[in-house]
């Protein structure tokens, strides 16, 4: 459990870090700049056992995803971090897997959301929507140790 509440204090002081600092600031050292366009609109997923993550820079982006997921209990913690965000509709759900809907967020406008129970339920399948969304968005969803 304490690495998991590492883990995720990492990701939003990361991400409240990037979101403040100066646009024509780079991180000392930093090999890339993410503020570039290149870097828009590629999304990074992990789906491992226990474990989702994508991460995401957008401008403009229509995007869908659904695809299976591998957690083994239900004990769980979901971070969403959505920041300079804009979007027509945007949403993220997870389905258990008799492919009820047991979470469910939208990304319309900037939010932190942090979550620690499902009700007992076991997400089996996720499914994200962006549409025509720009922003920076992180999603974890993992199991707590």
């Amino acid at each position: 459990m304490k690495v998991l509440s590492v883990f995720l204090a990492i990701i939003i002081l990361s991400t409240l870090f990037i979101s403040c600092r100066d646009e024509d600031e780079l991180i000392a050292g930093s090999p890339i700049n993410i503020d570039l366009p290149e870097y828009d609109n590629i999304p990074v997923i992990a789906n491992i056992n226990n474990n989702f993550v994508l991460t995401l820079n957008a401008k403009n982006f229509n995007y869908n995803y659904n695809d299976y997921l591998y957690f083994t209990n239900d004990s769980l913690v979901i971070s969403i971090t959505n920041s300079r965000s804009s979007s027509s509709n945007s949403d993220f759900i997870l389905f258990d897997n008799l492919n009820e809907e047991i979470f469910s967020e939208n990304f319309n406008t900037d939010k932190v959301v942090v979550k620690d129970n499902l009700g007992g339920k076991v997400p089996a399948r996720i499914k994200i929507k962006l549409e025509n969304y720009t922003g920076m968005l992180n999603i974890v969803v993992a199991v707590k140790d």
